[in-house]
């Protein structure tokens, strides 16, 4: 087995890296955090270096990147600001993924095309106060009106809408349907009249917003309507592939960094007369935490490996997002541990590991449901 990469993939990596480096200083980062501030300009900048359009085909704009190479972006992203690589991946990849898999060739050369070089954010809007892991269970409902659809409804959790300009949106279109059967995706513009915003405070990852979303007969251009009508749940599912591999890179990346934060400490913190990294115990940890991280690595390049192939990987992004959310969420926790009293304070930066970790067993599908999917992709 070759765990290689191409000459062109260290480039990336070590392009990117150098990027964080240069652009995403500990002041930056933490001030986007605590005043919960869109890294914007970052995103301008990436699109000039044509890293947005990374996960797409060159005939709609893109560079016509592998999942792995995406892969590698987004750990190294996370790496340096986790905040960063998942506004990537929930601005450029969830909504661009949908429109690249449900579209049409005229929506995807418009849109992808746009994405690919930094001109417009997308957004994904599908879960609802009383329809997350329940996705079916969806309210929300779009009737036909003339050449347009009316959409009336609510969303909940919807990252980075109040930033795109875009959001793929999912409603009802037949109420008498089976609840899988009648949902339909529509590209809907976020300056839309009968659109209101509330952005909710989260815990983490606060440099992109959650937001709550009020929809009163907003009328969307039939033109909008992403795939065939009452498609949606089919469409949905095409694209969470891609999403739980990005979120398991990003996991990687971010638990790297606290591993890395972790025995700095560990090599500079004396106690009893000698650093605190000479202690079996704090080895330990540390030894764990890497070996953690390096098999979400593999778990997650694996994934990427065979989405690169053209194979069968519900199974395998499952997978890489379960091992690669709650190992990030175990590392922070012991990286907290090793730093003690300055791990639990705000001026350190292991606290944000702790707080951005959590996110990852909830969004995306659940820790949980990601193990009823294995359990059916098991043959249960």
């Amino acid at each position: 087995m070759d765990f290689a990469f191409t000459k062109e993939q260290e480039m990336l990596r070590e392009q990117v890296c150098k990027f964080v480096a240069r652009e995403c200083p500990k002041e930056f980062i933490r001030r986007s955090d605590e005043e919960q501030l869109f890294p914007m300009e970052l995103f301008r900048k990436m699109g000039q270096l044509g890293w947005m359009g990374i996960p797409y085909p060159e005939e709609y704009g893109g560079s016509g990147g592998s999942p792995v190479d995406l892969v590698l972006l987004l750990e190294e992203l996370a790496m340096g600001m986790r905040a960063l690589a998942s506004a990537y991946y929930t601005t450029v990849i969830l909504g661009g993924e949908a429109i690249f898999v449900a579209g049409s060739e005229t929506q995807k050369k418009e849109f992808i095309s746009r994405v690919c070089q930094g001109e417009i954010l997308l957004s994904l809007a599908l879960t609802e106060p009383n329809a997350g892991s329940d996705l079916g269970s969806l309210t929300t409902s779009a009737v036909e009106d003339g050449d347009h659809y009316t959409i009336n409804g609510q969303k909940v959790f919807i990252t980075g809408s109040d930033v795109a300009d875009y959001m793929v949106l999912a409603a009802r279109t037949d109420r008498q349907a089976a609840k899988h059967k009648g949902i339909t995706l529509f590209l809907v513009d976020t300056h839309s009249e009968g659109i209101t915003m509330r952005r909710m405070q989260k815990l983490g990852i606060r440099a992109i917003s959650a937001n709550e979303i009020f929809l009163e007969n907003v009328r969307v251009p039939r033109a909008n309507m992403l795939g065939g009508l009452n498609e949606g749940w089919k469409n949905i599912m095409k694209t969470l592939e891609m999403e739980r591999l990005s979120m398991a890179a990003c996991s990687v990346g971010d638990a790297q960094a606290a591993v890395n934060e972790a025995l700095q400490y560990a090599k500079e913190r004396v106690q009893f007369g000698q650093p605190i990294g000479k202690f079996q115990m704090v080895q330990e940890m540390l030894a764990d935490m890497q070996m953690e991280v390096d098999a979400a690595r593999l778990l997650t390049c694996r994934a990427a490996w065979m989405l690169q192939q053209g194979m069968k990987a519900i199974k395998e992004t499952s997978f890489a997002k379960l091992f690669s959310s709650e190992a990030g969420m175990r590392v922070a926790n012991k990286g907290l541990q090793v730093m003690g009293g300055y791990g639990y304070m705000m001026e350190y930066d292991m606290q944000r590991h702790f707080r951005d970790a959590k996110i990852n067993e909830i969004g995306g599908g659940s820790s949980q449901i990601q193990r009823l999917i294995i359990a059916r992709e098991m043959g249960l």
